[in-house]
């Protein structure tokens, strides 16, 4: 793992989208990139560090399907911990996101979930998007050179 190279990636951007993959392998132990995870959320914790998430509704959504299946005591914990984590900013799915969404899936036949959160990274000016999906990269990163697409097992 390095967090080193994570860091390199990351250099000079402000404002990343943290899609779902990304967020739940920051919950998870036992995924591989889970201390990736852990370090790029407490970049963004830090109140130090000019690193700053947003993450869309699409992935609070996500976030929250087992802590709802677990009950409503778990998906009161999972709701409070993304509503108040440290600069970490929910997205809502607005027209504007749903327009680009719609050009993002048409251009890549993305699924709608992962089109959204993608659109949501163009309409907010994102300089990256860091997900766990490997498949990203090579589908967007022509469409959209002027987003950095980073993939967290690719920091392994």
């Amino acid at each position: 793992m390095s967090t080193a190279s994570l860091d390199a990636a990351l250099d000079g951007v402000q404002l990343a989208i943290v899609d779902t993959s990304a967020w739940l392998a920051f919950l998870s132990t036992g995924d591989a990139t889970h201390q990736l995870a852990r370090h790029l959320f407490g970049r963004v914790a830090a109140a130090d560090d000019p690193l700053r998430a947003e993450a869309s509704m699409v992935t609070a959504a996500e976030s929250m399907v087992r802590p709802a299946a677990a009950g409503p005591a778990e998906l009161g914990r999972m709701r409070a911990y993304l509503a108040g984590f440290p600069h970490l900013s929910l997205v809502p799915v607005d027209l504007d996101v749903a327009t680009t969404a719609a050009t993002v899936r048409a251009r890549s036949n993305l699924k709608m979930p992962d089109a959204l959160i993608v659109a949501t990274a163009l309409t907010r000016r994102a300089q990256a998007v860091v997900t766990n999906d490997q498949t990203w990269r090579p589908r967007l990163a022509s469409a959209y050179p002027h987003l950095r697409w980073l993939d967290l097992c690719a920091h392994l």
